[in-house]
C-alpha cells in the first residue's frame, strides 16, 4: 500500500505542505513530540508489524517536524478483523474531564497498546476499548477508506 501523507508545523520555516509517497505494508505510523522550549524536534516513525521493525526520524531528510507535533491520527489494521481503523491520537477521556488539547497517547505493548501519561488509561489498538486503567470512553473513531493509493480519514 503506499500512504501519500502531508505535513504542516509550527516554525517559522516555510508553511508550504510537504506531500510525500510512502510505501507501507502492514504497520503504524509513530508521531513522537519533541519539546519546543528545549529545542527537541518531534519526529515521525514506522512500525512494521510483519518484521517488528521500527523506522525512525523517516522524514529527517525531508522536513522538520519542530518541537510539538502533539495531534495525530492513528492509522493501521485491526489484527482482529483486518479492516483499517483511524483513531485520535489524544486521550479521549483526559479531553472530556480536563478540556485543552495536550493529552497525547505513547505506545506501549509493542504497539498493541496506547497508553496516557496523565490518567494511565491503556487503550486496544486493535479495537479502541479502555485495555487497562480505570473504564471510561474508548477512542475516538475517524471515517477511514482506502480510494486506489490515497488514504482518507475523516469525522
Amino acid at each position: 500500500m503506499t500512504v501519500i501523507g502531508g505535513f504542516t508545523s509550527c516554525t517559522d520555516d516555510d508553511d508550504s505542505p510537504v506531500f510525500i509517497d510512502v510505501t507501507v505494508a502492514d504497520g503504524v505510523f509513530v508521531l513522537n513530540e519533541g519539546s519546543y522550549f528545549s529545542g527537541i524536534n518531534g519526529t515521525l516513525d514506522y512500525l512494521d508489524y510483519k518484521t517488528a521493525t521500527m523506522s525512525n526520524n523517516i522524514l529527517a531528510d525531508i522536513y522538520n517536524l519542530g518541537g510539538t507535533p502533539n495531534n495525530a491520527i492513528i492509522v493501521g489494521r485491526s489484527s482482529y478483523t483486518g479492516l483499517l481503523m483511524a483513531y485520535e491520537g489524544q486521550c479521549p477521556n483526559c479531553l472530556t474531564d480536563f478540556g485543552g488539547i495536550s493529552y497525547p497517547l505513547t505506545w506501549t505493548k509493542n504497539g498493541l497498546q496506547v497508553e496516557c501519561a496523565r490518567c494511565h488509561r491503556s487503550y486496544d489498538i486493535n479495537n479502541g476499548v479502555v485495555a487497562a486503567g480505570d473504564g471510561g470512553r474508548q477512542l475516538y473513531t475517524y471515517n477511514i477508506a482506502l480510494d486506489g493509493a490515497v488514504l482518507r480519514a475523516w469525522n
